[in-house]
């Protein structure tokens, strides 16, 4: 979620970080395979399984001391190109997007890369950073997605809605094809009838099917939905769900294409509930469903989410759905449960029968050793998004503090982790954990929106996405101010280059 006025800096560097000199690494192109509707479909777990390992491509975009430049997305599309969206603008060697009279841009960014993330080409256009004049400017939530032919799309929040734009190839050209929220009245003239939106998301799958979600704020805080099978020239309606929800995550769409599903939590006399709406038809119609997984938090007024921060969800090759939360540890240090928060967990809970039922809830356990009083706590894990890979693999990334605290008010050094997990289909989860990125910020990462506080730092705003390549690598875009950095913004990505992959591709002997 953006705030409503923000201040960032970008400095441009298309950068292509190597590997240390001693250090000889390949990575291959991925295969473009015609007909695939998903990077998943086709593919079978690798037989082995090992600690991933990563090459940090380095910064797409680093800017000045500035307020929040965050929340980037990443796209793999079936033909191997990575795009990465995230608000702001570039036209610089800095951007700032609510200074008056500076140099603004009309679309969030979009960039491209053919070669799994060592170059990158923007695809807004200069000087303005529109990606077309058609349609009203919108600069805020960012998103990007791509269908199975190459088409790929872009949303962004603003404008008095979601602006949707269209692009037939690769993102040299766009068109404007709807503003998806339009406002049903002037909110000044009847308020009760106008609609309010935030943090959208949207997942392509076949040509031109595209399922867009986000969360209205007004006349009531719920779930839209709506669908397009005609590349956005047609739609299926909104439809609503949940009542005064916390946070709706990402959309996903199954191997098959068709199967689809959008967590959100909602919070309820005791708590918070995980719910998960479900297609069987490509969004034509859904089904909500309530998870099981339920939770209290001591921040219950302020941690209106329900957690830190967004609800995360993906699909398996074989079908098993998988949802994860980051939520506040309920303990005290001799193991009795208080009204205290000291750390975070990320809990998971899956489905094998296309999210009709749930397993039991599992927490991803944290590799640091127990600090001195604090046996069973876990170290804190915010911002967790969740890559489903072949068989019943996934990975889960966030940012991990080795430190028990408030992340809101607190910190020390954060560091950028993944989880690679096999057994979702079975709940008995054995897990394997990799150190991406050390070092990416220092202090308070505060996930309480815009209620944020006192000490606490948005400056890396709310979350960050990863996807799988069509050859089965863990792809990884994320904001960071290093350490001693002064607090300097950049969007950086990391390619998987070692390890257990979460996907390959068939061998005639093992198909």
């Amino acid at each position: 979620m953006r705030p409503a006025v923000f201040l960032a800096a970008l400095l441009l560097l298309v950068a292509g970080c190597t590997a240390p000199p001693d250090q000889d690494v390949r990575v291959d192109d991925p295969p473009a395979e015609a007909g695939l509707v998903h990077a998943l479909q086709g593919a079978i777990e690798p037989a082995e399984f090992t600690v991933p390992t990563f090459l940090l491509r380095g910064a797409v975009a680093a800017g000045g001391p500035l307020y929040g430049a965050g929340e980037p997305g990443i796209w793999a599309a079936m033909d191997g190109s990575l795009y990465v969206s995230f608000p702001g603008c570039d036209d610089g060697p800095y951007y700032f997007v609510s200074v008056p009279n500076s140099e603004t841009c009309g679309h969030g960014l979009i960039w491209k890369s053919t070669d799994l993330g060592e170059t990158w080409t923007r695809l807004n256009r200069h000087p303005d950073g529109l990606l077309t004049e058609d349609g009203p400017p919108a600069n805020g939530d960012a998103d990007v997605t791509a269908d199975s032919a190459g088409n790929v799309y872009a949303s962004n929040l603003g404008g008095g809605g979601i602006q949707f734009h269209r692009s037939q190839d690769g993102g040299a050209t766009w068109q404007y094809m709807a503003n998806l929220v339009p406002p049903t009245a002037d909110p000044e003239d009847d308020p009760d009838t106008h609609e309010g939106a935030d943090r959208q998301w949207f997942a392509g799958a076949g040509p031109g099917h595209v399922i867009n979600a986000w969360m209205r704020t007004s006349p009531k805080r719920d779930v839209e939905v709506n669908t397009t099978f005609d590349g956005g020239l047609n739609w299926t309606g909104n439809l609503t769900f949940g009542d005064g929800i916390g946070w709706v995550g990402p959309v996903q769409f199954a191997p098959d294409g068709t199967h689809a599903y959008i967590p959100y939590t909602q919070p309820t006399s005791n708590g918070f509930e995980m719910h998960v709406v479900g297609t069987a038809d490509g969004g034509r119609n859904w089904t909500d469903v309530a998870t099981g997984m339920t939770w209290s938090t001591p921040l219950a007024g302020s941690q209106w989410s329900g957690g830190h921060m967004a609800p995360a969800l993906d699909v398996t090759g074989d079908g098993t759905v998988v949802v994860a939360m980051a939520i506040d540890v309920w303990a005290t240090p001799d193991g009795i449960a208080g009204p205290s928060a000291q750390g975070t967990a990320i809990v998971v809970r899956t489905s094998s029968d296309d999210g009709k039922t749930w397993g039991e809830t599992s927490t991803l356990r944290a590799n640091a050793p127990a600090l001195a009083g604090m046996a069973g706590l876990s170290t804190t894990r915010i911002f967790p998004w969740v890559t489903g890979g072949a068989g019943d693999r996934f990975a889960i990334t966030y940012f991990t503090n080795p430190l028990p605290v408030d992340n809101n008010q607190a910190g020390g050094v954060w560091s950028l982790e993944a989880v690679v997990c096999d057994g979702a289909s079975t709940g008995a989860l054995d897990c394997l954990t990799a150190v991406i990125d050390p070092n990416v910020h220092e202090g308070p990462i505060c996930t309480q929106g815009g209620g944020c506080t006192g000490p606490g730092d948005r400056a890396l705003l709310d979350y960050f996405e990863s996807d799988v390549t069509p050859d089965g690598r863990l792809v990884v875009v994320y904001p960071a101010d290093p350490v001693q950095s002064n607090k300097a913004i950049e969007i950086r990505v990391a390619v998987q280059d070692g390890g257990s992959f979460l996907l390959q591709r068939p061998t005639t002997e093992q198909e």
